[in-house]
């Protein structure tokens, strides 16, 4: 993936759009006890999101933790991608959806990844934790793998309410 926009099909053709964030949604992060980026789809249910004119810039703001819960295998959008390349791209979106660009530790404070190291064997993603640190943010391993690829929910549960 080279670039990634938001588009609207419009009198007939696709065209990039720069959609709002909701006032609703954006009183909702300010409110919350955590911001959390979910595991999933990364670009299609994740980035997506973080695309929404001023959702960086709401993220920015929020002076809550903020925690990556990094999915334990590769989906059919991230083959090689390892953690530390999954928060560089959600740092560049919420660049470009924040009028004053911030940098890593403005939008992401810790990343909640498996304990299976840097391996990519079994499809896993690698968690490369030197460049996780080496961008500021703060890895937290455990064995989060309840069956293959599956995390664990109680475990990921009791690790962000501990953060709140």
């Amino acid at each position: 993936i080279s670039r990634l926009s938001i588009v609207a099909f419009k009198d007939g053709a696709w065209t990039e759009v720069r959609p709002a964030l909701n006032p609703a949604a954006a009183a909702a992060i300010s409110r919350t006890s955590l911001i959390g980026y979910s595991m999933s789809s990364f670009y299609t249910s994740l980035i997506s999101n973080l695309l929404v004119d001023g959702m960086g810039r709401c993220i920015r703001h929020a002076r809550r933790p903020k925690v990556l819960v990094a999915n334990l295998k590769q989906d059919h959008e991230t083959p090689g991608m390892t953690v530390s390349g999954m928060l560089r791209e959600m740092r560049d979106a919420l660049r470009k959806s924040d009028t004053t660009p911030g940098e890593m530790q403005d939008y992401v404070h810790y990343a909640l990844v498996g304990d299976h190291g840097d391996s990519d064997a079994d499809g896993r993603v690698p968690v490369d934790l030197s460049e996780i640190r080496a961008l500021g943010v703060e890895p937290i391993v455990l064995p989060l793998e309840r069956s293959p690829g599956k995390h664990d929910p109680d475990l990921v549960a009791a690790v962000l309410l501990s953060l709140c």
